[in-house]
């Protein structure tokens, strides 16, 4: 019995110590998710004219300017929240309830069926000047987020954090969410591309 308790102990404080750390496929998830949202999107925006970039299908409905300002602000709120989570107190418990849920975030962002209003500080306010200025500040947001992801040894699956839709998520959770919203918005952004009236 005794040793069966010290073994267990063992156990429980090399999951403590050890277990926090992403493992090297869990940051190539990130980083392949990273990596193919990021040329989806560059590629989605690649061709459109000025016209295009400011068409609005409805007077409520995003541009896709607006939505590729959305994507880089929140490109880098996700970032901060992961890297924010830090600062709380390890969740050891809450986090080995919420081992694999990454690909929960990853399903229920595709849903497009599911309109969510983006927090006032991600609403888009034309705070680029141009495509170029857009795509130079995403790409900057993104190398940032890749480089954290590769070189990091912080303990992101202890580090628990809500989310006000997805419910609690740890640190690592949040990295996955940055490419899965990114994608959501691509598939927003080729809806607006699709509608019957946007220029040529």
């Amino acid at each position: 019995m005794k040793k069966m308790l010290l073994a267990l102990g063992f156990f429980c404080w090399a999951l403590t110590v050890y277990g926090q750390k992403l493992t090297i496929d869990e940051k190539n998830l990130v980083l392949e998710m990273l990596n193919k949202n990021g040329d989806r999107f560059l590629a989605a925006i690649e061709h459109v004219s000025d016209v295009q970039w400011t068409f609005k299908a409805t007077p409520d409905s995003w541009s896709v300017a607006e939505i590729s300002e959305h994507i880089v602000l929140s490109d880098g709120l996700l970032l901060s929240i992961a890297q924010r989570s830090l600062i709380s107190e390890a969740e050891t418990a809450k986090s080995i309830e919420l081992q694999g849920k990454e690909a929960e975030v990853i399903n229920k962002l595709k849903d497009r069926t599911y309109k969510a209003q983006a927090p006032e500080s991600l609403k888009p306010s034309n705070r680029f000047t141009t495509k170029a200025e857009l795509i130079e500040a995403f790409k900057a947001t993104r190398e940032r987020t890749a480089h954290y992801v590769r070189t990091t040894n912080d303990p992101l699956k202890d580090h628990v954090t809500p989310h006000p839709l997805l419910g609690d998520l740890t640190a690592y959770q949040w990295l996955v969410m940055i490419p899965a919203h990114a994608n959501r918005h691509v598939d927003q952004l080729d809806e607006v591309k699709s509608t019957k009236d946007f220029p040529f």
